[in-house]
């Protein structure tokens, strides 16, 4: 990963911020970082937990000189994406939000909706988005010992080995529900093809929710959906 790459979304505000929480939570230990890498994280933490602006970061070693002295902004940024194994996908999207160029949308050069062209006239796009993939960071998890012991939780709770484990006709958990109950007794299907296991069958599957804002689908609405 280049250094300009991530001068170009040096905005990317929540992606600077998975990162460092990645490498200081879930994917790199510090007892295992070289002494510089180490000073590198420490510095990027401190200006993302200190709102320090990129301007004023780039002051800061003439007040605190360090030896060997820190590189840029930038080049930090890259040391800690390479070390924490994360790249973002980035997609055009409608400077006004109303789409994101991919899928039926992928050849399109003004947004159906507003009619706002998609790109500047020097060929940038107007406005991207930041993917944060979900396997690369599923396995960051797996790597850490504290998480991947932590992400036991619904085995333990499901099988009835935890303290507070699922109880018949009590619900305190999201794995009480029907609709999780229901899904361990399915056989997992992949395209047309039934496998012989069921959905979370093995104490390491994950399962995943989501969870939406509302919006509203009139002008003048009081609701959301």
């Amino acid at each position: 990963m280049q250094a300009s790459y991530y001068a170009e979304y040096a905005d990317i505000g929540a992606y600077d911020l998975f990162n460092s929480t990645f490498l200081f939570s879930n994917g790199v230990e510090a007892n295992k970082l070289a002494a510089y890498d180490l000073a590198i994280c420490r510095a990027f933490s401190y200006k993302l937990q200190s709102f320090t602006t990129d301007k004023s970061f780039s002051k800061l070693p003439y007040a605190f000189p360090a030896d060997p002295p820190l590189p840029k902004i930038d080049a930090i940024r890259s040391r800690i994406a390479s070390l924490s194994g994360i790249e973002p996908e980035i997609y055009d999207v409608c400077i006004n939000t109303c789409i994101c160029y991919v899928g039926p949308h992928e050849s399109r050069t003004v947004c159906p909706f507003c009619k706002e062209k998609r790109f500047h006239d020097d060929g940038r796009p107007q406005k991207t988005w930041p993917y944060i993939p979900i396997i690369p960071r599923l396995r960051g998890f797996a790597m850490n010992t504290q998480i991947a012991a932590a992400m036991q939780y619904r085995h333990h709770f499901t099988t009835g080995t935890d303290k507070s484990c699922s109880k018949p006709g009590v619900i305190k958990d999201v794995f009480d529900g029907e609709i999780y109950k229901e899904l361990r007794n399915k056989h997992v299907v992949v395209g047309e093809q039934t496998l012989s296991h069921h959905y979370f069958h093995d104490h390491c599957d994950v399962a995943l929710g989501l969870s939406t804002d509302g919006f509203g689908p009139f002008k003048h609405r009081k609701q959301t959906c």
